[in-house]
């Protein structure tokens, strides 16, 4: 009988470990909560910042801010063993961290337009490895200093980062081929070299010659961003939802409200070429939807504990030293 017992005890003690090891490979968010009373709206598109109560225990650098410090070096990239993927090396002679969300959008130095593939945390004072995309060639019509080369241009917009994360690639490439010239990016019209084959998801294509209906009312880019920038000033704000015509477009978290500041200029800068570009009525039809904000917020605290995050949940979670940070889902 005593045999038993002391079995018995060993198997739930083994257990208990267990749980705890689990939780410490999942954390459960940061009570992450979408804060409606901030909202901020611009016609029909509405913008809800996402607050968590912690509040952040590590600052860390922007890639922008590596290169104001002197303290990177941008090496030359090495071709990758898949077509269209390359890596650079980029050594962080700084004593602090840095952060290269999933999604950046790149100009790098032989005119292609380039797309951050993974999520990254920048090691302070070690050499780190970024792995990219060759997304489109192209330049930028306004003159490019030298120190900005290879830095980032803007964080993807919903759409196209939608259809990445969905493999519909050449709704990818005829999407961004439309849209980056109006924000001054020029595309060469005659280069087919797009390939986007994100987690293995090619998918036959949807026809994507539909005419896009932009939004309504937008104003200008500097007007959107100043109407826009006060979400940065709600405290503990980490993340956003856009809401456009009653439906939901993109969740966008980060678990550090200071780094999410930082971003938050690109972001808006993307939000706006996303609404400036619209969408058609197949892609607005098969938006998700969920009926509350509530359902929203629920969906955004699955994801962010759920042990693994799929190209079949229509996001990206990057995470470091096992815990989630960033997290998009579409």
């Amino acid at each position: 009988m005593y045999r038993y017992k002391l079995s018995f005890l060993v198997a739930l003690f083994l257990l208990i470990l267990a749980c705890g090891e689990q939780n410490e490979v999942r954390p459960l968010p940061n009570d992450f909560k979408i804060n409606e009373s901030n909202r901020v709206q611009l016609g029909a598109l509405t913008i809800y910042p996402i607050t968590k109560k912690s509040n952040d225990k590590t600052e860390y650098l922007t890639l922008e801010e590596l290169k104001e410090e002197k303290g990177v070096n941008l090496k030359n990239s090495i071709p990758d063993h898949q077509p269209y993927y390359e890596t650079f090396i980029l050594a962080n002679k700084t004593a602090k961290k840095a952060i290269l969300p999933y999604g950046n959008l790149f100009m790098t130095s032989t005119n292609s337009y380039t797309f951050s593939e993974e999520f990254c945390l920048i090691k302070a004072k070690q050499i780190t490895p970024i792995r990219y995309q060759t997304i489109i060639q192209g330049s930028y019509n306004k003159k490019l200093s030298q120190n900005k080369e290879q830095l980032p241009i803007l964080m993807c917009p919903p759409a196209p980062l939608y259809y990445m994360l969905t493999g519909k690639q050449k709704q990818a490439e005829k999407w961004l081929r439309e849209a980056l010239p109006l924000l001054d990016f020029h595309v060469n019209e005659h280069n087919n070299t797009l390939q986007i084959d994100f987690f293995g998801n090619r998918q036959d294509d949807e026809d994507s010659d539909i005419n896009k209906i932009p939004m309504k009312g937008l104003r200008s880019l500097v007007e959107f961003k100043k109407h826009f920038s006060r979400i940065k000033e709600v405290p503990n704000v980490c993340g956003y939802l856009i809401e456009y015509q009653g439906k939901i477009i993109q969740a966008f978290v980060l678990d550090n409200s200071t780094f999410f500041r930082k971003e938050w200029p690109s972001l808006m800068q993307s939000i706006y070429l996303n609404q400036l570009m619209g969408y058609s009525t197949v892609e607005f039809n098969n938006l998700r939807t969920f009926t509350t904000l509530q359902s929203a917020e629920a969906h955004t605290k699955k994801l962010w504990t759920k042990e693994k995050v799929f190209s079949k949940d229509k996001a990206y979670r990057g995470d470091i030293e096992e815990k989630p940070f960033q997290l998009i889902w579409q």
